[in-house]
């Protein structure tokens, strides 16, 4: 069967649309849940303290989409700001214990669904697609001549 660059557009929209629409529980979109598992990481190291443009960069959105979600996050209680010690114009994304939770709650939700998945595919098949998908962003990144997202 012959695969026509159409055929790939198809998909990448069709996965765009699929991966919109997951909310585990429907507490958090999938961008709140990303944002929120990077802003998690990013408390565990005293010198990767997350900024709002940093998120924004590691995430790839456009600046005021980013800025909406952490309003909302901060609205629901997940999300504090902390002004820098030094220099109270920065300030730094952290979670509070209530954005824990939810978090937490999210990510065992999320990943029951990623085991689902993976009894369906098999470890191979999820490799193989792990690391075509890897490729594919490597090469979209070049050709775009966009900053790698790693």
């Amino acid at each position: 069967m012959q695969t026509e660059p159409s055929d790939l557009i198809t998909m990448m929209h069709h996965l765009r649309s699929v991966v919109s629409q997951l909310r585990p529980q429907s507490e958090l979109t999938f961008g709140e849940f990303c944002a929120m598992n990077m802003i998690e990481a990013s408390q565990k190291d005293e010198n990767q303290k997350l900024t709002p443009t940093s998120l924004n960069e590691q995430l790839g959105t456009k600046k005021p989409a980013t800025s909406r979600m952490l309003t909302v996050l901060e609205k629901k209680g997940f999300l504090k700001k902390v002004s820098d010690a030094k220099d109270h114009r920065i300030y730094y994304l952290e979670l509070t214990a209530l954005g824990k939770q939810a978090l937490l709650k999210e990510r065992d939700i999320f990943h029951k669904l990623l085991i689902r998945i993976g009894n369906r595919m098999g470890k191979d098949e999820i490799k193989q697609m792990v690391e075509s998908l890897q490729k594919l962003g490597d090469i979209l990144e070049d050709v775009l001549e966009l900053p790698s997202m790693e």
